[in-house]
């Protein structure tokens, strides 16, 4: 196992030789949603619109799954920058303990309780038929979708990410050639998607402990490594429900616009969902980055380089600007042309289209607040991540977008979510200049 090496040299040159494979990574990890809405659209509208009302639990779960990656990657970064070397393979194995008993516990309510769910945001008639039928064969992937990010982030918190990117790219191109196979070649419909991804987690998931092993990071001792599990699952809890709840925040806000556009029709859920696809590839870079300056921050913290730390933030910051400023422009020009990629209904592409012209200029701030977010986590102080998202959606956004919704339906709903997250932005990035002062940097 390999000591920690992210607190010397350029800064610049690991977020480059980290983000660049979390980029890939995150690309092949979307592209399952991406890919299943495209072959999916390909069904008609009705299974369209499944595939939008179930994003937002499927982002609620992957939401989990991220907030548990964080806490590996910041527990871990930090055991590395502290040389503390010889209990990484134990708290990764009680990482493992943890995420089977959680997961089992999320698919048996999520399958008992679909049609409950998805009837509670509007969902009727044969659009509710496709969701039971996608869900509950999705709900048996929560487990190898757990363990992949434990996995991945426990390799990226020693500044291994090569090998979890390659591994993401193999279960894309699986996902890829499975997807059509299941729903056209085998007439599963919508169920054959889930299929195929759950088929493509569980391959991914089998070469990625493999990688573990052989980075001895990992060892199935039982008889050892049983021995204080419960205080392993305490630090990944107390550091994963913070980072979890500031996840599910986000989410739980799509299941509030998916309820109010409910209210105007099914097609505007449709063209929602649709635009939400395309802003997954818009900010996957921003995504890639907030997760790989949690290996450097937390390293140079924990080695008291607070200005390092500071610097890594300071720069994932300058770049979010920048990138913001450039896929708004972008998505500005050939966010329609995209849109008509998944549907050609005038009803679906109005919403779509008008996401795409009013969203994107969040994204300069909605960076800042992941890279802010990112840092607070791996410092180990998740419930500050937890307070800024609590703030810009429960508190500003929820009430200011049924006010504009009243005003101007579903275009209103998209300014709300400008207004807070460029806000808060701003109020975030304030508060950790604050916090590395104090430390002298």
């Amino acid at each position: 196992m390999s000591k920690a090496v992210l607190t010397t040299g350029s800064i610049s040159t690991h977020l480059l030789k980290l983000t660049l494979p979390a980029l890939v990574g995150i690309l092949c990890t979307f592209s399952f949603t991406i890919v299943d809405t495209y072959f999916i659209s390909l069904l008609g509208q009705n299974e369209l619109a499944a595939i939008s009302y179930s994003t937002p639990m499927i982002d609620i779960i992957i939401g989990v799954a991220i907030g548990i990656g964080i806490a590996i990657s910041s527990i871990g970064a930090r055991m590395f920058g502290s040389g503390d070397f010889e209990n990484i393979k134990t708290f990764i194995f009680h990482a493992f303990l943890f995420c089977l008993f959680l997961s089992l516990i999320i698919t048996i309510f999520g399958i008992l309780n679909i049609d409950t769910i998805f009837k509670g945001l509007g969902a009727a008639g044969n659009t509710l038929v496709e969701i039971h039928n996608f869900m509950i064969v999705w709900f048996l992937g929560v487990f190898p979708l757990f363990m992949i990010f434990v996995c991945s982030n426990a390799l990226r918190a020693n500044g291994k990410a090569k090998g979890p990117a390659k591994i993401q790219i193999y279960m894309a191109i699986l996902n890829l050639v499975l997807d059509p196979i299941f729903i056209f070649s085998l007439n599963l419909g919508i169920m054959g998607a889930a299929i195929a991804g759950l088929i493509s987690r569980f391959a991914g998931l089998f070469i990625l402990i493999r990688i573990l092993i052989k980075e001895d990071m990992i060892t199935f001792d039982y008889q050892n490594h049983m021995k204080g599990f419960l205080l392993s699952w305490n630090k990944i809890i107390k550091m994963s429900v913070p980072a979890c709840l500031a996840n599910m925040i986000g989410p739980l806000a799509t299941f509030w616009i998916t309820y109010l556009l409910s209210i105007v029709s099914q097609f505007a859920v449709a063209g929602f969902g649709v635009a939400t696809k395309i802003q997954m590839i818009a900010v996957i870079p921003m995504f890639a980055l907030s997760g790989s300056i949690g290996p450097i921050i937390g390293q140079n913290f924990s080695a008291k380089k607070w200005d390092r730390s500071f610097l890594t933030l300071k720069m994932s910051s300058i770049f979010s600007i920048f990138w913001g400023v450039f896929i708004s422009l972008l998505l500005l020009v050939l966010g329609p042309y995209l849109s008509r990629v998944f549907s050609d209904n005038l009803k679906v592409t109005e919403v779509s289209d008008s996401y795409m012209y009013i969203v994107p200029v969040s994204y300069i701030g909605w960076g800042i607040i992941m890279m802010v977010c990112a840092n607070f986590n791996s410092l180990g102080k998740p419930i500050r991540s937890t307070l800024i998202s609590l703030f810009r959606m429960l508190i500003l956004f929820i009430p200011l977008s049924y006010f504009m919704f009243n005003l101007y339906s579903f275009k209103g709903v998209f300014i709300s979510f400008n207004i807070s997250t460029l806000f808060v932005a701003g109020v975030a990035y304030f508060w950790a200049y604050k916090d590395y002062k104090g430390y002298g940097s």
